[in-house]
C-alpha cells in the first residue's frame, strides 16, 4: 500500500466518511466473493429510480442484458444484494440469477447471486 492510499484513508476517517469499524471490516471481514467461481466478473451496482413495477421489470432486463454481455468473455458473473431487500431479490431472480451463498455481515445479511453463461 502506497503513501497515497494511507493519506486517502486518513482523510476519509477524519471527515467521517469512513468509520473505524468499516475499515476493520474491509481489512479483516469475510470475502464477499468466497462462493463465486469467477471473482473478477462482479456485476457491480444497479439501482431503480422509478417506483412503478414497470421500472423494476426494466431493471431486471437491464441486469440480465449486462450479465449476458459479461458472460461473452467469462463463464459466469455475480452480484451481492441485501437479503432484507425483497425487491432486489425479485429483480435478481427475474434476471435469471441464482443465490449461491449468504454472508452474515455486521449489521445485515448479504446474498451472493450468480448468473451463468449457460442461461
Amino acid at each position: 500500500m502506497g503513501l497515497g492510499l494511507h493519506i486517502l484513508v486518513a482523510k476519509k476517517m477524519l471527515s467521517r466518511a469512513l468509520s473505524l469499524s468499516h475499515l476493520i471490516e474491509a481489512i479483516f471481514g469475510e470475502d464477499q466473493a468466497r462462493a463465486v467461481q469467477f471473482p473478477e466478473s462482479h456485476l457491480g451496482a444497479f439501482g431503480c429510480v422509478g417506483k412503478e413495477f414497470d421500472d423494476v421489470l426494466l431493471l431486471a432486463k437491464l441486469i440480465k442484458f449486462t450479465a449476458t454481455e459479461i458472460c461473452k468473455s467469462s463463464p459466469a458473473c455475480w452480484a451481492v444484494t441485501n437479503e432484507n431487500n425483497k425487491g432486489a431479490k425479485m429483480v435478481m431472480t427475474r434476471a435469471n440469477f441464482n443465490r449461491i451463498d449468504t454472508i452474515l455481515a455486521k449489521n445485515r445479511t448479504l446474498g451472493i447471486y450468480e448468473f451463468s453463461a449457460a442461461h
